[in-house]
């Protein structure tokens, strides 16, 4: 058994050196697809380059192009090689690909799209939670209500309070499909609720927490008619903090 340890033990430390090589290479393709630098419809470099660029061997090469054509970025054509996708095709749902726009700054290109499918999801959510949330989901959301409150001068912490009360309405529809849809934003939500907040300043996370008191009361009394309302006027008014957030960004960059 010892002697076969140090084997094992070496063999692992390979597979995820090579796996974090493989990574690093289909997360630096996909920043320079984001940012333009391979646009779409260019040709990839052959695997055997990419290989002498980055080190690493063409197995590991092939498995970052797939990593990169499961997210959608890419398309492998037999005897063709690898080119660049159009954005319609890309997988914005890809945990890798949400990364990428979130850690190179390029979140204002999915912004808008963003609170779209907020606005789509959550109103629904808001309408079921009325009528199938339970005496402790309302302990919860009452405690994250709470601890907006107590956290309005501190922009990443009522963020991040406010993300867990949306998540605890969105849990209390009861519907996994729903669930599962708005548990693969958890990176672009945070970081988008963040740079709300952050250039709302005082003043919008006051206003902010109007609209969440007004929902919660509405969930309180079982209105699925009201909490929907409620929830509908909740997003048009983050959609219009999300313009002034982008705008501030904007302004900023330049």
């Amino acid at each position: 058994m010892s002697s076969s340890s140090p084997t094992s033990s070496s063999f692992v430390r390979k597979t995820v050196k090579h796996v974090v090589k493989s990574d690093r290479l289909s997360t630096d393709m996909a920043q320079q697809i984001v940012d333009g630098q391979l646009q779409i419809g260019t040709l990839l470099a052959s695997e055997t380059q990419l290989s002498s660029s980055y080190g690493i061997s063409r197995p590991h090469v092939r498995q970052a192009l797939q990593r990169l054509a499961a997210a959608g970025l890419i398309s492998t054509r037999h005897g063709l090689g690898s080119y660049v996708n159009t954005k319609e095709q890309w997988n914005l749902f890809d945990p890798m690909l949400l990364e990428v726009f979130v850690q190179s700054g390029n979140l204002m290109a999915i912004a808008s799209e963003l609170v779209e499918l907020r606005k789509i999801v959550e109103v629904e959510c808001s309408r079921l939670a009325a009528q199938r949330i339970t005496a402790s989901e309302m302990q919860e959301l009452k405690k994250w209500l709470e601890r907006m409150d107590a956290t309005l001068d501190d922009a990443a912490a009522i963020a991040e309070a406010d993300l867990c009360f949306h998540a605890v309405i969105i849990s209390a529809s009861h519907n996994r499909f729903l669930q599962g849809i708005m548990s693969y934003l958890h990176a672009p939500l945070s970081k988008a609720r963040f740079l709300t907040m952050q250039a709302g300043q005082r003043k919008g996370r006051l206003r902010a927490q109007r609209h969440h008191r007004l929902i919660f009361e509405a969930l309180a009394q079982r209105n699925s008619g009201l909490a929907q309302t409620r929830m509908q006027s909740h997003m048009k008014q983050l959609e219009k903090d999300m313009e002034n957030a982008l705008r501030i960004m904007s302004l900023e960059k330049n």
